[in-house]
C-alpha cells in the first residue's frame, strides 16, 4: 500500500488526471523519496531487527515514527535469547528511540543494553500510515 492513493491525492489536490497516471506518479515519487533518504517511509512491521549493544541506554530505530514495539530480546548465542518485559524499556514514538531504563546489568553497575554485536533484537511497527491531507 502506498503512502497516498490516487483518490486521496486527487481529493486533496484537485488533480483531474486519470487514476493510473496519478498512481504511477505517486509510486515513482515514493520510490525516489525512499531511495534519496535511504529509508522506507511507508508503515511496516520489522521483525527481529538486530542492533549492537552499547554503553548507553538508547537504541535508535530507523523507521520512525514508531507506533508499537512488540518484542525486545537480548541474544546470548545464536540459539538463545531472552525476551524483556515491557517494563524494562520504553520508546519515543516520534523519534524511534528505544530506551532501556530498568533491569540493567548489576555486575556492570549500570543501566542499559549489554555489550555485543547484533545482540539486541527488536520487533516493531514503524513508518507512516497511508493517508493524505487533513484529518
Amino acid at each position: 500500500m502506498a503512502l497516498a492513493t490516487a483518490s486521496e491525492y486527487k481529493a486533496y489536490s484537485g488533480a483531474t488526471e486519470a487514476d493510473s497516471v496519478v498512481t504511477s506518479a505517486l509510486a515513482f515519487a515514493q520510490s525516489m523519496m525512499d531511495s534519496y533518504c535511504n529509508r522506507t517511509f511507508e508503515q511496516a512491521t520489522y521483525t527481529d531487527e538486530a542492533y549492537d549493544g552499547s554503553r548507553g541506554p538508547r537504541i535508535v530505530l530507523p523507521h520512525a515514527p514508531v507506533s508499537a514495539v512488540t518484542a525486545v530480546k537480548i541474544r546470548h548465542s545464536s540459539s538463545s535469547a531472552t525476551t524483556l518485559a515491557t517494563s524494562e524499556y520504553r520508546f519515543h514514538a516520534e523519534t524511534g528511540i528505544l530506551i532501556r531504563d530498568a533491569g540493567g546489568y548489576a555486575e556492570c553497575g549500570r543501566v542499559g543494553w549489554p555489550f555485543g554485536h547484533k545482540n539486541i533484537l527488536v520487533t516493531y511497527t514503524g513508518g507512516y500510515a497511508s493517508g493524505l491531507g487533513p484529518e
